[in-house]
């Protein structure tokens, strides 16, 4: 049976299903999809997982088993530098020369700048690649691989109400004022209507309160968060 590398840019899938689907990745399809071409040997993942939009998907991938192979990105001339693809290429190479018995590369990305790697992995050194990218997002450049596509059918589907508390935590921790609408604008992570059915019932629960507060002379509505809720507690120490 073969043996299976799988090698994620998380930046890349988790930012492009997102803004193609309005929906959170599920990290075990990955795992379904590379297991169907033999034993998965190598479960590696890539990012700045720094990033508040990233750092949620920390567990899902850890639960999956996946290792973490996080790499802040830095700043140069007001410009922020990523080293993702960079740091996946290096273990991929690395994997090539130290162990023979990885048959099948595949590969989580539609970047067209893997295109040299998959070559090269394919025609110098016979291995099969198979590239999983989200519908829509890959490069044409690496079609010369097997290409399996996320279609939508792999969101995560039950509301990930922890994520959206501790976004407002994060918040709420640097002094920002919280509102039913700014929360609404400012939380990306799932389709408008479902962020706000999600607020209402955490005003439901108790988990949040609405009070009516004087701010810079103007009546603001504001959104505060019940830290001695137990779900919220729970939620913001897992």
């Amino acid at each position: 049976m073969s043996v299976v590398g799988l090698f994620v840019d998380a930046e890349n899938l988790v930012y492009g299903y997102l803004n193609r689907f309005r929906a959170k990745l599920d990290p075990g399809k990955l795992v379904e999809i590379a297991s169907e071409y033999g034993t998965v040997k190598y479960y590696k993942c890539f990012g700045d997982f720094t990033n508040p939009g990233l750092k949620e998907y920390e567990n899902r991938f850890k639960a999956n088993t996946f290792d973490i192979i996080s790499e802040p990105s830095v700043e140069r001339n007001g410009k922020f530098k990523e080293f993702t693809d960079f740091n996946m290429l290096n273990h991929i190479y690395q994997t090539l020369i130290d162990d023979e018995s990885v048959t099948t590369y595949v590969l989580g990305s539609g970047d067209g700048h893997f295109s040299e790697l998959v070559n090269r992995l394919r025609i110098r050194h016979g291995k099969t690649v198979v590239v999983i990218g989200v519908d829509g997002t890959i490069s044409s450049k690496l079609r010369t691989a097997e290409v399996r596509t996320l279609d939508g059918s792999e969101a995560v589907g039950k509301f990930d109400y922890q994520s959206l508390v501790r976004f407002m935590q994060s918040g709420d921790s640097m002094g920002k004022i919280l509102t039913f609408g700014s929360t609404l604008r400012v939380y990306t992570q799932a389709p408008r209507d479902e962020v706000a059915q999600a607020l209402k019932e955490l005003l439901k629960e108790g988990c949040l309160w609405q009070v009516v507060e004087d701010i810079e002379g103007k009546k603001v509505r504001r959104l505060r968060i019940n830290y001695e809720h137990e779900q919220v507690k729970s939620w913001l120490t897992q």
